[in-house]
């Protein structure tokens, strides 16, 4: 009979190695998923565009309203001066409505101005924050082909080790897999523990000299009296 627990012992350092693997696979495809720095500059990049965008609307509506201003100046001035009110009452009126119009005018005109240098430094600040997008796109892109780079070399080793351990598998007796799979549960994934100067290398229990002949018997299985697992001598 083929030294059983020594194919065991092979079988888990592969299935240990399959764990890191898939452990490292599952962390790669949620990094990629949500790279927070790229996230990060797509917000900065949204919040300035959108006090952009309401910079211009302001200013669209003050321009609108002072061209309506303008317009109900020339209006008044053409009835002022166009010789058709000769009434002096409604002629004071006129001319104080054009004196209001022109204040109000002159008002939209200065707020015009503020908002017009306020939408330049913020039009400067959302170029900014896109060539942040840009650089962290760049970052992120070089990134991930590291990243992806790595999950690819994880998948082929992942299939190399699945045909290593097929073929291992194939020396192993079911009863022995199946006791294997048994103790992998109940022993946090490790099932056999070597023997290293008369010591059982996981628990530290130290193991007499009969209990380390009896582990390499490929008759029979030897477990540790202190963990339970299947010791492994070389």
């Amino acid at each position: 009979m083929s030294n059983q627990s020594f194919y065991l012992y092979q079988l888990q350092k592969i299935d240990r190695r399959l764990d890191q693997i898939n452990t490292r696979i599952v962390q790669i495809d949620a990094q990629l998923a949500n790279d927070a720095t790229l996230a990060a500059a797509r917000v900065e990049l949204d919040s300035s565009t959108r006090v952009l965008n309401d910079l211009n609307d302001r200013l669209t509506q003050i321009e609108k309203k002072s061209a309506e201003k303008r317009v109900k100046i020339e209006i008044s001035e053409a009835s002022l001066y166009g010789g058709k009110v000769q009434n002096p009452k409604e002629l004071s009126g006129l001319q104080q409505e054009i004196a209001s119009l022109k204040s109000t005018l002159s008002n939209l005109e200065n707020d015009q101005l503020e908002l017009m240098l306020g939408s330049e430094e913020q039009q400067e600040a959302v170029n900014r924050k896109k060539t942040d997008l840009d650089d962290a796109i760049s970052k992120n892109q070089a990134e991930n082909q590291n990243l992806y780079a790595e999950k690819n070399a994880l998948l082929t080793e992942r299939i190399r080790l699945g045909t290593e351990r097929a073929a291992i598998t194939q020396q192993i007796r079911p009863e022995s897999i199946s006791m294997y799979e048994s103790l992998k549960k109940v022993k946090k994934g490790i099932a056999v523990a070597s023997i290293e100067e008369q010591c059982c290398t996981i628990c530290g229990s130290q193991l007499t000299p009969a209990e380390c002949q009896m582990a390499k018997s490929s008759s029979q299985f030897t477990l540790c009296p202190s963990c339970g697992r299947i010791l492994y001598a070389d």
